[in-house]
């Protein structure tokens, strides 16, 4: 072909060249950015011409080209017979070829090669030239290999889990893929689950189906039906993907009958233990109304007034705990109970069994506040050695009186009393001066107090002569609180103590 053919009529052929020039330098620059080398084999003279970027693939340092059978020495034996037959192909049928070979170059450094060959021939149809391109797509190569590991881990790890992993299609509900985990735990083969709707698994076809509309990510209950016919619990937890323009749903179904079990056995458990206790309760109060009787006759056996007032006492503080017994029967928790069940009740109970020789008002602000069996029954205790104190001692020498009991939650952070020496000790203070200090947020505070003649100015609570005393405090002690004692119009006894959990 003449060069003046790619002339235009008013270009002197100098320019013409030029520009032929400047188009195979910029072939070249792009053949260097894309990693593209073309070559040229004259099959007569075997003659080879390369174009620059085909040294640099093969890490070259000379400008020499390679004759073929170098470059199938440089390639890996498993690609020189594809190579070699794809060449024999062309020369002896005209067929092209691209194929893809793994080759080392010059310097031992692995490439991925893609080589795309065509023929040029005569008028007669014999081939004269063999030409074509060589691209380096080793990083492609490589990515793609990283891709096939990642996809075979993928899968494997889609198919070892043990839960049921589903493929829907959002439009028709179709199940598209799925591991062998749903084969299992559904009991059908592959061919018999791939494009089954999935709403058919379950027992309300349509609320599945809404599942899917209104792309639930969570649903921790469903029932579901195996190919015989058994139903089973599912937790199921859906993904919305979209892929190829469709929406999908990768769904994860997980048969949750070991833990429904678990839970049933566990509230069985705790059904049994509640009847346990219950019962438990229930003994120990008639065994303390046994005790009780068994007082009350030895009090009447009993001609000595300071027996009989033992005896009494003793009732009494059996008595607390009896009315406690017989609350957390009757209620339904058994190891809690609110401190409004039961301080009214065994106030009003002290108050109509002991005798009175004055009018005593009662007077009662109990908060809802619940707390575990063992406080109460320090607390019980308590509250019936100071309300039984006042009724026998408060009063002497009045025509009426009062008696208060109140307890609350502190919220506030109020201030707390403290004795004429400043000091605060845990379990016992006795205040003379109203001195205070910060009161505990979230610690309860009991007071029970009247407006008597009040208790002797002798009286040292922390070394008590009466055991009544020496009991409140013991009990303050158990309670881990304090204990604050006011004499100012009467008597006002206030512990204040943290909830147990």
């Amino acid at each position: 072909m003449e060069i003046e053919n790619f002339v235009p009529s008013n270009q002197p052929p100098l320019l013409a060249f030029q520009d032929l020039i400047d188009s195979f330098h910029l072939l070249e620059k792009m053949g260097e950015m894309a990693r593209i080398g073309a070559w040229n084999v004259d099959t007569k003279t075997t003659t080879h011409t390369w174009t620059k970027e085909l040294f640099v693939i093969y890490e070259m340092d000379s400008f020499v080209p390679l004759q073929l059978e170098k470059i199938l020495a440089l390639e890996l034996p498993s690609y020189r017979h594809l190579h070699l037959n794809a060449i024999r192909e062309l020369v002896e049928k005209g067929i092209p070829f691209d194929i893809e070979v793994e080759t080392l170059t010059l310097r031992g450094n692995h490439r991925w090669l893609r080589i795309i060959g065509r023929g040029l021939f005569d008028s007669e149809g014999r081939i004269t030239h063999r030409i074509g391109i060589t691209q380096d797509i080793t990083d492609r190569k490589r990515l793609e290999q990283e891709a096939c590991e990642n996809l075979r881990k993928y899968k494997t790890l889609f198919e070892e889990i043990s839960d049921a992993v589903l493929l829907i299609d959002e439009e028709t509900a179709q199940i598209e893929d799925t591991n062998s985990g749903s084969l299992k735990l559904y009991g059908y083969a592959r061919d018999e689950l791939l494009g089954k709707e999935f709403p058919t698994l379950g027992t309300d076809p349509e609320f599945s189906l809404q599942i899917l509309r209104s792309r639930h990510t969570f649903v921790p209950l469903q029932w579901h039906k195996k190919k015989d016919g058994t139903l089973f619990p599912v937790e199921l937890t859906l993904n919305c993907i979209r892929i190829q323009g469709a929406w999908k749903h990768i769904l994860v179904a997980r048969d949750i009958t070991p833990r429904i079990e678990a839970e049933q056995k566990i509230h069985s458990l705790l059904r049994e233990k509640e009847l346990l206790l219950r019962e438990v309760h229930h003994r120990i109060k008639n065994h303390m109304q046994t005790v009780e009787s068994l007082l009350t006759l030895q009090a009447q056996a009993s001609e000595d007034p300071y027996v009989i007032d033992t005896l009494e006492e003793a009732k009494s503080r059996l008595r607390s705990l009896g009315i406690l017994y017989d609350r957390l029967y009757r209620t339904q928790q058994i190891q809690h109970l609110s401190l409004k069940q039961y301080l009214p009740r065994l106030v009003r109970e002290l108050m109509d069994s002991f005798p009175r020789k004055v009018p005593i008002s009662l007077e009662i602000d109990v908060e809802d506040i619940v707390l575990p069996v063992k406080q109460l029954t320090y607390l019980g205790i308590i509250v019936n050695e100071l309300v039984t104190n006042a009724l026998k001692y408060a009063f002497i020498g009045k025509s009426e009186g009062r008696i208060r009991v109140s307890a609350h939650e502190i919220k506030d952070g109020g201030q707390t009393e403290r004795n004429e020496k400043g000091h605060t000790q845990k379990g016992v203070e006795q205040d003379r001066s109203l001195h205070h200090g910060q009161k505990q947020i979230g610690s309860v505070s009991l007071i029970v107090e009247d407006d008597g003649i009040g208790i002797p100015e002798s009286l040292h609570l922390q070394d008590p002569s009466s055991f009544g005393l020496q009991l409140i405090r013991i009990l303050v002690d158990q309670l881990g609180g304090s204990l604050r004692v006011s004499h100012q119009k009467g008597t006002r006894f206030e512990i204040e103590f943290q909830k147990h959990p």
